[in-house]
């Protein structure tokens, strides 16, 4: 019987998020490492939105150092009798309030962060590049492969058999390969 041989497992690398091929690093026959990068993909505003993400740390830490300040000033006023428990309270609630405002811009700055990781495709283990499937400047689309791998290690062989040889073979019996391109 005539078969090809292939890898036991071939994986199609994609992205999750879209956006312009900017660099291509895999080419065909290539042997890669897992987490070596393969494709990068424009991060231009993604960049712009960790700036502004950073711009939102900057600014509610700025908020919150305000609401510190103000809650011991009004802390020693109150102990002076010179502000209501009420106020007081205003000001605790407004320093609370800052304090969940920093950890919001923080989580904002932790996802750009996830999402730029998701930029740059790596290779999910070690294998050979055996198909590159975009150029610098395509649009790569969540899901749509980019480069396919097939990992190095066990190889299986494909073969088609007639239907009057199907009862010559038992499943678990031994078969002789002979790879006539070697």
């Amino acid at each position: 019987a005539t078969g090809t041989i292939e890898a036991e497992n071939s994986i199609e690398v994609s992205t999750r998020l879209m956006g312009h091929v900017r660099e291509v690093l895999a080419r065909e026959g290539q042997r890669v490492q897992a987490g070596e990068v393969l494709v990068r993909i424009d991060d231009t505003d993604m960049q712009a939105r960790k700036r502004q993400a950073e711009a939102g740390i900057a600014e509610a830490q700025a908020v919150l150092d305000n609401a510190h300040t103000n809650l011991e000033r009004f802390q020693r006023l109150f102990a002076e009798n010179s502000v209501s428990r009420a106020q007081l309270d205003d000001v605790r609630t407004g320093k609370q309030r800052a304090e969940a405002g920093l950890k919001q811009a923080q989580a904002a700055l932790a996802e750009v962060d996830v999402q730029l990781s998701y930029l740059s495709i790596k290779a999910p283990s070690s294998g050979t590049v055996t198909r590159r499937l975009v150029d610098p400047g395509d649009m790569a689309n969540p899901g749509a492969p980019l480069v396919m791998l097939e990992e190095n290690g066990v190889m299986k062989v494909r073969a088609g058999l007639a239907e009057r040889d199907v009862d010559l073979v038992d499943v678990g019996a031994e078969v002789t390969v002979q790879v006539t391109s070697l």
